[in-house]
Order: C-alpha cells, then sequence, then structure tokens
C-alpha cells in the first residue's frame, strides 16, 4: 500500500494529491521521511489556500470545526495552521474535531506544540489534556519525541501534575518504544525523487536556521546593544517572524495603532519566546525590542521548587532582563547576580532584609532595589549600601523603612520610593522626617498606589514637595514632611474633585506652618446628574448618533470606549465616529461605555438601555439632550443626583414635565 502511495504521488501534478498519496504512504510506514515531506508541501499549500478567519473568536472557532469535520487533507492543514481560541473551553470542541480526523503527523505536530505551550493548567483543563495525549499515543509520530520529553522537567500547576502528569509521562515511554521502519530500496529512491524540488529549499533553510540562531546568540551576548536586536529583527522579518514585526514596531515612533498592536504579539507569542522559562511566568512580562526586560517570577506551587528553577537558571532566555522578582527563598539574590545569564540585571524587587547582607558581600552591578517585605524591627549593619556602587534608587514601604535607614553610611542613594499605599497613612509620617533628613538622600519619592510626589531637600532637611501624579493627595497630604515650604505641580489641566475631598485636603494643609508656596492641583467639581432611558432602540448604528448628541448638547467629546466591564479601554483617536461604529459592530449584547477621564462623564448603551453621568452647567441643556435622546425610543427617564435614587418620569409626557424635570436636575 505505501510503495503504491509513494509511486502516484511521484506521478501526480496537482500538489493536493500528493499530499493525499503522502498521507497514506505514512499512516502505513509511519517514517519521519515521509512526515517531513508532508510537512513542507503543507507549507507550500497553506501560502496559497491561507489560514482560516473570521470576525469573532466563536466564529472562527465553527469554522475551524466545520473545515475538521471536512477531512479534507488541505483543509485539515489550514486547520492546524490557523489560531486557535485561547481557553480551553472553547478550543475543546477544535481539538476533539481535528482529533477525529484520519491519522496525520500534522496533527501530532500541532498536538505536540499544545503540550510545549502547556497552556491549560487549571482544575478543569484534565479532559483537554486526555484527549491530546490519547491521540498523540495513537498516532505515534516519532519526531514529537523531544518536545514530550521536555516537558518532564518543566514546571506545572499543582492540578496539571495531579490529573495530567501520568498520562504526559505514559506518552513520553509510548513514543520511547516506537521503532522506525526501514525502507525499502524502492520507497526511498520515490522519495528521493519527491524531495528533489524541496532539496534547495531544504538547503536554504538550514542555512537560514542556522544564520538566525547565530544572531539570536549575538542578542544573548549583548543584551544592551539595540544594534544587534535590530539586524536580529530584520533577518526575522524576512522570514515573516512575528518577534520581527515585535523589534520593528518597539523600535520605530509609536502611532495610534501600535500600542495595540504591540500588546496583541506579546499576548499571543511571549510563552513560545521565553521557552521553558514560561512555566514561572503568571503573566507576561514587560517586552522591549522585542525582547523581555522585566518580570515577575511567581511562586511554585509544588514543594521541589528549587530543584526544577535552578537547571533554568543557565538558559539563555534570562539574559535581557533588567528588572525581576523572583521567589529569594529559591535562588537567594546573591547566587543569582553571579550567574552569567544574569549580567544586564540592574533591579532586584519584592526582597526581604535577611538577604542584602550576603548581596551587599557579591558587590553587584544593580542600580535599583525594592525591599517588598520585612518586619518593622529588621536592621541592617551600618555601610551596607556603601558596598553597592551604582545603587541610585531603593523602594520601600514605612515596614522595612528602618531597615532601609540602618544601612547607610557615607555614599548618597539619588532617590528612595516610600509606598504609602494601603493603610500607612492614618496618621502623620512626621516621626520618620528626622531620621530622613539625617539620611544621605537626595530626594524621596512619595506614593499612594497611582499618586506621586517628589520630595527635595532646600538646605538641611527635605522641605520641597512637588506633585507629579496628583490623583489622591487627601491622604498623602499626610505623608509631607512637617518643614515643608514650598507644594508645586507638574503643569497640566486642573483635576476636578468633590468639594469633602478638598476641603479634607485643606484641612490636612492646614498642619503645615512653614508652607510659603502653595500650587494645588483640584478645581472644585461640576455637579453631577445621573440620567437612564429605557426601552429604547439602541442599534449599532445609533452609538455614533448618541455620541454627537451628548457633545452637542452638553459640550462634553468622549476620550475612550469600552464594551462590557473588559478593562480594556480604548482611545477614540483622530476619527471618533469610525472607531465607534467599528466598536458597536463587536458589541453582541453586551453594553458599550463611552467616558472622559477626570471627569466623571459616562455613557453606557444597550440595545434596549441608555445610562449617562453627566457634569450638570445648564439643566435646559441636559433636558434637551434627554428629548433628543428619546429620538431612538424609551418608556421610562430616571433622573436623579445620586444613581440609585432618581425620579421616574414617562418618556412620552416628558416635555409636558418640564419644570418638575429641571427641579429634578437641579
Amino acid at each position: 500500500m505505501a510503495h503504491a502511495a509513494l509511486e502516484r504521488a511521484a506521478k501526480a501534478k496537482d500538489p493536493k494529491k500528493q499530499l493525499s498519496e503522502l498521507l497514506i504512504a505514512w499512516r502505513a510506514l509511519r517514517h519521519p521521511r515521509i512526515a517531513d515531506l508532508i510537512d513542507r508541501l503543507d507549507a507550500q499549500l497553506i501560502k496559497t489556500a491561507g489560514k482560516i478567519t473570521a470576525k469573532s473568536v466563536p466564529a472562527r472557532a465553527d469554522a475551524l470545526i466545520k473545515a475538521a469535520t471536512t477531512k479534507d487533507p488541505l483543509e485539515v492543514g489550514r486547520v492546524l495552521a490557523s489560531d486557535w481560541p485561547k481557553s480551553w473551553q472553547a478550543e475543546l470542541p477544535v481539538l476533539k474535531a481535528v482529533c477525529e480526523a484520519p491519522d496525520d503527523p500534522r496533527v501530532a505536530k500541532r498536538l505536540a506544540a499544545l503540550v510545549d505551550l502547556a497552556t491549560h493548567q487549571s482544575r478543569g483543563a484534565s479532559g483537554f489534556w486526555n484527549v491530546t495525549f490519547r491521540r498523540l499515543n495513537e498516532l505515534g509520530d516519532v519526531r514529537q519525541l523531544p518536545i514530550l520529553e521536555a516537558q518532564l522537567d518543566r514546571s506545572k500547576s499543582s492540578y496539571y501534575r495531579e490529573r495530567s502528569q501520568e498520562r504526559e509521562e505514559h506518552c513520553v515511554e509510548v513514543h520511547r518504544a516506537l521503532k522506525i521502519a526501514e525502507l525499502s530500496k524502492a520507497d526511498a529512491k520515490l522519495l528521493d525523487v519527491l524531495e528533489a524540488p524541496f532539496a534547495g529549499q531544504s538547503s536554504t533553510e538550514k542555512t537560514r536556521k542556522r544564520s538566525g540562531k547565530e544572531l539570536l546568540e549575538l542578542v544573548w551576548a549583548n543584551p544592551t546593544d539595540s544594534g544587534v536586536r535590530a539586524v536580529y529583527g530584520d533577518w526575522l522579518v524576512e522570514q515573516g517572524d512575528p518577534r520581527g514585526e515585535l523589534i520593528a514596531l518597539q523600535l520605530a515612533p509609536p502611532t495610534e495603532k501600535s500600542p495595540r498592536r504591540i500588546q496583541r504579539l506579546i499576548e499571543k507569542h511571549w510563552k513560545q519566546w521565553l521557552g521553558p522559562l514560561a512555566d514561572w511566568f503568571r503573566v507576561a512580562p514587560r517586552f522591549e525590542l522585542g525582547f523581555p526586560v522585566t518580570g515577575t517570577v511567581g511562586e511554585p506551587s509544588h514543594d521541589d521548587g528549587r530543584e526544577r528553577l535552578l537547571p533554568l537558571l543557565e538558559r539563555p532566555e534570562w539574559s535581557t532582563f533588567r528588572e525581576l522578582a523572583m521567589p529569594w527563598d529559591l535562588v537567594p539574590p546573591a547566587e543569582v547576580v553571579t550567574l552569567p545569564r544574569f549580567k544586564a540585571l540592574i533591579g532586584l524587587h519584592q526582597l526581604e532584609p535577611q538577604f542584602i547582607p550576603a548581596l551587599a558581600a557579591t558587590k553587584p552591578a544593580v542600580t535599583t532595589l525594592a525591599l517588598g517585605y520585612g518586619d518593622e524591627d529588621d536592621v541592617l549593619p551600618k555601610k551596607t549600601w556603601d558596598s553597592f556602587a551604582h545603587l541610585e534608587r531603593i523602594d520601600c514601604s514605612p515596614l522595612t523603612l528602618g531597615a532601609v535607614l540602618s544601612g547607610f553610611g557615607k555614599r548618597p542613594l539619588k532617590t528612595l520610593e516610600l509606598d504609602l499605599s494601603g493603610g500607612w497613612l492614618q496618621e502623620p509620617f512626621d516621626a520618620w522626617w528626622p531620621k530622613l533628613d539625617a539620611a544621605p538622600i537626595e530626594s524621596v519619592e512619595l506614593r499612594v498606589y497611582e499618586t506621586l510626589v517628589r520630595v527635595t531637600r532646600a538646605g538641611a532637611g527635605f522641605t520641597r514637595a512637588h506633585i507629579i501624579e496628583p490623583a489622591r493627595l487627601e491622604r498623602l497630604v499626610l505623608g509631607f514632611p512637617p518643614a515643608m515650604t514650598h507644594l508645586t505641580r507638574e503643569p497640566g489641566p486642573m483635576l476636578d474633585a468633590p468639594k469633602s475631598a478638598i476641603e479634607h485636603f485643606e484641612k490636612q494643609l492646614a498642619r503645615y506652618t512653614k508652607l510659603e508656596v502653595r500650587e494645588v492641583p483640584f478645581a472644585l467639581e461640576a455637579p453631577h446628574v445621573h440620567v437612564s432611558i429605557e426601552g429604547g432602540a439602541y442599534e449599532d448604528e445609533a452609538i455614533p448618533k448618541l455620541w454627537e448628541l451628548y457633545r452637542d448638547h452638553l459640550g462634553v467629546t468622549f476620550d475612550r470606549v469600552q464594551i462590557g466591564y473588559s478593562g480594556n479601554a480604548r482611545p477614540l483617536g483622530d476619527d471618533p465616529k469610525a472607531m465607534l461604529a467599528k466598536t458597536a459592530r463587536s458589541r453582541r449584547d453586551s453594553w458599550l461605555y463611552l467616558e472622559k477621564v477626570n471627569a466623571e462623564a459616562r455613557l453606557g448603551i444597550s440595545r434596549t438601555a441608555l445610562q449617562a453621568t453627566i457634569p450638570v452647567t445648564r439643566a435646559e441643556s441636559v433636558f434637551e439632550w434627554i428629548l433628543a435622546a428619546l429620538v431612538f425610543g424609551g418608556t421610562t427617564v430616571n433622573i436623579g443626583k445620586q444613581r440609585f435614587d432618581t425620579t421616574a418620569f414617562t418618556a412620552s409626557t416628558l416635555k409636558q414635565q418640564k419644570a418638575q424635570v429641571l427641579k429634578a436636575l437641579g
């Protein structure tokens, strides 16, 4: 059967016919040489046929399942080359449809790639891996053994280990036991004929892989050289590699669309680019010029974490990291900074004071240290920081501030960031400032969540505070130095604030009796009103029109739009109507929200209801806007200063109730 299929493939002129015959031959022999030939022919066909796409993830999943169930070799190849859904629940039906196709080495290759990514490690994903490993065992493609063996030492969640590791180990045993059938001379000659058209391509691929590997190793050997990355990026672009696109985007000046494209490339490929390291990251690291530079290594969910992590510390993928937070109990920072792969590391985060003396003994080249944990009575040896010749910045909390201050000698520190988030500022922070004044620190940055104030010296102590990010100053005012003489702010628009918040801030600010210069970033907010209209007909085409009504009647232009509570808000950009029309088409049955940052202006639209938070300057304008919005229908209009304390009006008689409406607005 195999020989006859190879003969038919050699005579066939149509690549589709060749593919079908080669699959028949592979099913009889399971030979890797035939499988490699199938892969090359498949890549050629996919270039012409293209991948399977759709406007939404559910639609794409349906299209993938439909194509797989045809069991046509070309369609199955398109399914395997296309993007599958990300969640295991949505991916499982596609997986099952593919696994029902006739035996195919391309399926084995895709399943092994799923194992390599190990994306689904939750409790419920056991059934997904059951299907995957069962089909891999049935297919018996010996080429997948190295990928499957590599998984045995990878870090996996406890759920995966409990429910799927045994299947994984069994799958490796099955593939180790596979025997490659010896080809007859006649079959080998036929394969020579079939491989001949790809011989030049194969040679070129080997050359490209070698040069690509050399360029990648050059990047790892020179992690701070952007020129080396640019050259590697150009090479990757020529190969159509997505990492090349990422490097090009991050090298070029930003555009309106480039940040979103960069984010999508990283979301899709970061685990592949990190290799085995990805098992230890719960979220993607931050990438610059196509490579990871900042990230947090997660705590393991198993007891043998050090034994699993130590071998990975020799991996070249660490080479470009500049800042890291790690489970330091497993690998102390003094050990990490001496390893060859971490020579670019200049920032260590989530440290405890107990690790600092040993780290100081290595005289590391770090510029930033962040102490995230510790005890209030921790003390460091005096002059500890003198051992850090390049240290410019220390981040800490009040819990570890005592340890930080105890370690100073004569060497000055450029910046100390004091994180006052949480419940630290229940009372004035005055007691610490004499100690900060005495320490050789050039500036102190006070942070409460997104609020940032830089405090600098004028004379002997800290007396000048400069507001950089002024979101929640009413609490942070308790942390200002008692001898403050200047309170200034970054240039920018005034931020709206409730009257109660400003009054609280002013009351606390009165404590600073030496204050000579004050620039407060708040302006008293305009009163707001909440309006909802029930029973309208807000189809997709109504959304740009509602945006225009809001702008024309109320004078508010929104900054961004998002669907539901996804948190994935997008800027409206230079063409708001086009962005709104595009977003509306993808909302399905979800609410669509328009927002004005820092003005508390919001407009939410579903298929049958509208909700708005409106800054009121003229009640007449709001009334006219409501009447204009009712052109899309509505049965009830609810108006009030509090969202859940509103007055209900009948939409059909709203004009006749104008006086009552204005009173509710007023």
